[in-house]
């Protein structure tokens, strides 16, 4: 769709098995040893200005995420980031398979996404969703520019119980210019629609009755989970660009209050647009105080980020209450899922379930 960004590099126009940790192939290369691998890699195979900076920058190590080796390159105050993926996902062995298999080549589509959303955005594009630099579809290699302007990952911020409505707003209104742009206008990510429809219904499987392999619900709640899942399938799954990951670990808040956001590896151009808001929305109760319950400070923000949403995308109420049970099974996936995480103790867990439940089960919206 349109011409890739400025800078943007394929790796078919260059040679990458030049690289020094080549064996022959340029499948072969691996960037998972460290800084100085990374270094090389940039030097014999990157754009000529990555090839420059590489050669004085700060290369670091980021210990975030599951699936991709990644590293911060910083250099007179710029920021880039490179990720890696290879056919085993960095945490095999605490994710669960359904996870671990998603493919390499989500690098690939992650810049196909990044290039459809930058269109779509227009002159905002370049301050809310990074710049590809790199691409090197062989190795599944990306390199993208900075676009935190100094703020920090949501994901933090709601640690430290600084919860923003205006932030919380624009995490809203950026998410409805995505879907309402692209709502029932084919758009495939993945090489197909086909494609697209099956990475969907992989990961709403995979975060709603994926769950029931590893927890004793009470069979209400099962029985939601399921019927969210099969209404998702026949009713809701359309046409729209869905990111799939859209959460704190993957946004930011930025000084003036606007969010920005990054890593598009797992999104589609199929799914029920109301399960990115639920998703967000899961996370905001999983990170914000009062887990067993909902505060008014963590109300406030959720009332914003619907309300934002829901002015630019069509489906009112009834799209609300699915976004809430959305965030209901995101509660669940994160204590009995694929993915667990943010440091939950045994002394969490059951009240959240209960207030996940409660969510899953009400007839009218509870979070705003």
């Amino acid at each position: 769709m349109g011409h890739p960004p400025s800078g943007f590099v394929s790796a078919s126009s260059r040679a990458p098995s030049r690289h020094p940790l080549a064996t022959g192939h340029s499948s072969a290369v691996r960037l998972d040893s460290g800084p100085e691998a990374v270094r090389q890699y940039l030097m014999h195979c990157g754009t000529p200005e990555l090839g420059r900076i590489a050669r004085e920058a700060d290369i670091s190590f980021l210990d975030t995420g599951i699936l991709n080796y990644a590293y911060a390159i910083r250099f007179h105050g710029v920021a880039v980031y490179l990720k890696q993926a290879l056919e085993r996902a960095k945490a095999h062995d605490r994710i669960g398979p359904d996870l671990a298999g998603v493919p390499p080549e989500r690098v690939v589509y992650e810049a196909r996404f990044i290039e459809v959303v930058r269109a779509l955005l227009g002159p905002d594009a370049s301050e809310l969703v990074p710049r590809i630099l790199h691409l090197d579809a062989a190795n599944h290699v990306l390199v993208t520019r900075d676009v935190s302007c100094g703020g920090s990952l949501l994901e933090s911020e709601l640690r430290r119980g600084r919860i923003s409505a205006r932030v919380a707003a624009s995490l809203g209104g950026l998410l409805g210019r995505m879907h309402a742009a692209t709502l029932d206008r084919p758009c495939p990510i993945r090489g197909s629609n086909a494609n697209d429809e099956a990475h969907w219904m992989l990961f709403l499987r995979m975060r709603t009755i994926g769950c029931l392999k590893n927890a004793a619900l009470p069979e209400s709640t099962a029985r939601a989970l399921r019927g969210l899942a099969e209404e998702a399938a026949a009713r809701h799954t359309r046409h729209v660009l869905l990111h799939v990951d859209y959460c704190p670990k993957n946004l930011f808040a930025r000084p003036d209050e606007r969010a920005a956001v990054i890593d598009f590896e797992l999104g589609a151009g199929v799914g029920d647009p109301a399960y990115d808001l639920g998703f967000l929305l899961g996370h905001y109760l999983l990170l914000t105080p009062g887990r067993a319950g909902i505060p008014d400070s963590s109300r406030s923000a959720l009332t914003a980020m619907l309300e934002a949403y829901l002015s630019r995308v069509p489906g009112g109420q009834p799209m609300a209450l699915r976004a809430q049970r959305y965030a209901a099974a995101t509660v669940l996936y994160r204590i009995f899922g694929s993915s667990r995480s943010f440091g939950l103790s045994d002394d969490d867990i059951p009240a959240l379930q209960e207030l996940a439940s409660r969510l899953l089960l009400a007839d009218r919206v509870e979070l705003s």
